[in-house]
């Protein structure tokens, strides 16, 4: 038979396979299990090379193995600073102890739920490493504390009184973590469908962090620490040769506890200042919120893209394969390039037109200097100009792969398929035009050329021929009869006729075909019917008995939201014929609906944290002050966002949403001691020493979660491209928040509680009054008796 199609891997002809998963199957299981049917095959047919041109499942391993170093690095580095603030080994070793023992009680937990170790629920462990520890941190704290300044005999009584003390407080920074992400995990909404399994390992990861905090930890504090251990540990500026290694750090540590000390004195003289500064911050960081562009999720350099070829209809495979040789000859020069794979496909007048393919995979981005948008240029550079020869280049992402359809998806509706076709055209041309596209295209391609037989009814009545005896002959004219079957060599070969190529050549030559009538004489085509050249629609589609064409829309690295606002501004000045109108979609779509799903989170976390702190207070009052750092967080995390370049897209959000939780935690530990110190002391000295005796906790928990996240918000190896907004949302917000809380926590403080005092002194006033009236009409009373 002649040959219809060509495939070539890495310029060798071969024969390609492709292979789908089902929805429900893991890739890399079932990319495993196919690499070892391929080294079965190897061995049964030796003379035959197996090559895997493209494999999705490498991806993902490199991107499981990107976060997994990064969680490593991040648990590395908080133990590091968690040395530099405790200055000895044991303490140091029983927050160490805390990591692995919550990581493995976590993955016990996730497997009794069924759950899975892939990049979402690893992302959410590398984002919790720093947290881990963060109860462990203020539960050794307190437990040195009391052994330093409370009268206790062992260090045994010191771990119970201080882990005691403070299980209320880390319960509910703990609880506040939880929450916010209840809304998200319960919801059924496009943000849960995505986040789900990472919003549950993240719950989990921390409850079990709880756990650790009030029974690891004192136990192995009652084990490996003394008091005199405890002792050294609270002297600053104690010289030993444990503390050669960070003296500067000490110094630093010391000094900044003093000066924060001043600090609060000076807020609490100034609180109207305090506050005016503060809301100067507030509103001139809201700004950046209008700056910072938004997308759905980051791009993501998955070094996989296609160059698709299109090419007028009739041309014939040769011609075809000259074209896309030379592209392929090209492509195989990159040095970046891993491998190339080419798929040709088959023209014909009745089969119409199919796309050729050169799909290309690159070497991982830790091997190469330039980024495939970068590569996919130089591409588009090198081609955009063949003549009769229409490329796209086009980048392959998993993202793009689960969710669907393009970036930006413009759908005109109307009545007639030409009309339809024509607006088509013409808005792609104009929307590629827009800053920031980098690839147009229709849903309706041009139609396969074909010859229309119009047939003359009457005078194919006269010679008692049908419509069927019509394309009948037709079609074995052109396309041939099966008319018997030779055995040649033991084969058996179908023998097909047809009538000769030149017969097809011309729409004159075609009437010349003979047609059997009825009475068994022949006539010509050209006799019994008009035949004409025309062209057949690829396709036509109906969205609710609706024509529709849809113009596909790709921005590459571009910001989504700003690139679809100057598209939407085009759409609106267009002129639709009466009838005619368009609709967004595309991935633009699934953006503002998952927007709008983590904004209801996030208002929904806000509620639930306020709830928690109102319960655990029994005020509500007091969780104003405590979540006053929930406003400085979202300023810091837009802040952080406009330094690094990055978008508010979804995996941000989830950090912004994440933060609602995390920030108050630093308010709960201040305001828990000032409660403890107040009865004792005046109040601004209550203030004062909640603020110095907090600040080396709050310092480690910040800087221990600061640093856990930065490996990821780096974003180095495979899919950090995705995660790294995520971190950055986190430690900027996070680091913004810190520090106005301290500053300005005490201030609302003392504002409340004058204020309180004020209505007490108010309400005894009253009382006073009313018994003074009590006390006269009694005097009265006895009097007129």
């Amino acid at each position: 038979k002649e040959q219809t199609s060509i495939s070539r891997v890495d310029g060798i002809t071969s024969i390609g396979l492709s292979i789908t998963k089902q929805s429900t199957s893991n890739t890399v299981e079932v990319s495993n299990a196919i690499h070892k049917t391929l080294e079965k095959l190897r061995e049964e047919y030796p003379e035959l090379s197996f090559t895997v041109g493209l494999d999705q499942a490498d991806y993902i391993k490199r991107s499981i193995y990107s976060v997994g170093e990064s969680a490593l690095l991040g648990a590395a580095l908080a133990i590091m600073v968690i040395f530099l603030f405790l200055r000895n080994m044991s303490a140091t070793m029983i927050i160490a102890i805390s990591i692995p023992t919550s990581f493995f009680a976590t993955f016990a937990m996730m497997n009794l739920w069924g759950m899975t170790l892939n990049l979402i629920t690893l992302a959410a462990l590398t984002l919790a490493v720093g947290m881990l520890v963060d109860n462990s941190i203020v539960s050794l704290e307190n437990i040195f504390r009391v052994s330093q300044h409370e009268d206790v005999s062992s260090s045994k009584e010191a771990a119970l009184i201080g882990s005691r003390q403070i299980a209320l407080a880390i319960s509910a920074s703990t609880l506040t973590n939880v929450v916010v992400f209840l809304p998200i995990a319960v919801s059924g909404g496009l943000a849960s469908l995505l986040f789900s399994d990472f919003c549950w390992t993240f719950i989990i990861a921390l409850m079990v962090s709880l756990v650790v905090a009030i029974t690891v930890v004192p136990m192995l504090s009652s084990k490996l620490l003394d008091r005199k251990a405890s002792a050294d540990y609270l002297r600053i500026g104690k010289r030993h040769y444990r503390y050669r290694l960070v003296p500067y750090f000490t110094r630093f540590i010391q000094w900044l506890t003093e000066y924060y000390g001043q600090v609060i004195r000076r807020a609490l003289r100034h609180r109207k200042k305090t506050i005016a500064i503060c809301l100067v911050i507030f509103v001139l960081s809201s700004f950046l919120i209008a700056v910072v562009g938004m997308e759905f999720l980051p791009a993501s350099d998955e070094a996989i893209f296609s160059i698709n070829i299109d090419m007028p209809y009739g041309t014939s495979l040769e011609d075809r394969d000259k074209v896309v040789s030379r592209i392929e000859s090209y492509v195989l020069a990159i040095p970046e390039v891993k491998h190339c794979t080419v798929d040709i496909g088959l023209t014909s007048v009745f089969l119409g037109s199919q796309t050729s393919t050169v799909n290309i995979v690159l070497v991982p981005k830790q091997e190469r200097d330039r980024t495939i948008w970068e590569i996919i240029e130089d591409v588009k550079q090198e081609f955009n100009t063949l003549p009769g020869v229409e490329i796209s280049v086009v980048e392959t992402t998993s993202v793009t792969a689960m969710m669907g359809g393009s970036d930006l998806a413009v759908t005109i509706k109307g009545p007639e398929l030409g009309v339809l076709r024509d607006i088509g055209d013409d808005l792609s041309a104009k929307i590629r035009l827009v800053p920031g596209v980098t690839e147009t295209s229709t849903s309706i391609q041009e139609g396969s050329p074909e010859v229309r037989v119009k047939l003359n009814r009457s005078t194919a009545a006269f010679y008692g021929i049908t419509a069927y005896q019509l394309a009948n002959a037709l079609d074995s004219a052109l396309s041939g009869t099966s008319s018997t079957n030779l055995k040649i060599d033991g084969k058996e070969i179908e023998v097909n006729l047809s009538l000769s190529d030149e017969y097809s050549a011309s729409i004159d030559n075609m009437k010349q075909i003979l047609v059997p009538t009825a009475t068994g004489a022949s006539v010509p085509i050209g006799q019994i019917a008009e035949l004409e050249f025309g062209n057949s629609p690829s396709q036509i589609d109906r969205m609710n008995q609706e024509r529709y064409v849809t113009v596909n829309v790709s921005i590459g690295d571009s910001d989504l939201a700003r690139v679809s606002e100057n598209v939407f501004a085009l759409l609106d000045e267009y002129h639709f014929p009466n009838g005619y109108y368009y609709e967004e979609g595309g991935m633009y779509e699934q953006m503002v609906e998952a927007f709008g799903d983590l904004f209801i989170a996030l208002l929904v976390a806000i509620l639930l944290v306020y709830m928690v702190l109102a319960s655990q207070f029994e005020s509500l009052t007091q969780p104003f002050i405590i979540m006053i750092a929930i406003p400085f967080a979202v300023s810091g995390t837009f802040l952080a966002l406009f330094l690094t370049g990055k978008t508010l897209s979804i995996t941000s959000f989830l950090g912004l949403i994440l933060l609602m939780g995390i920030v108050v935690n630093n308010s709960i530990l201040l305001i828990e001691f000032i409660k403890l110190r107040k009865d004792s002391v005046p109040l601004e000295e209550a203030l004062v020493e909640a603020g110095i005796y907090r600040l080396r906790p709050i310092l480690m928990t910040t800087i221990t979660t600061v640093v856990g996240m930065i490996p990821l918000s780096l974003g180095y190896g495979d899919g950090g491209e995705i995660l790294s907004p995520l971190g950055i949302s986190i430690i900027g917000g996070l680091l913004g928040s810190t520090v106005i809380t301290l500053i300005l926590v005490p201030v609302l403080y003392s504002m409340m509680d004058e204020a309180k005092q004020r209505r007490l002194e108010r309400k005894a006033a009253k009382a006073k009054e009313i018994e003074i009236l009590e006390e006269k009409w009694r005097k009265e009373l006895s009097n007129c008796e």
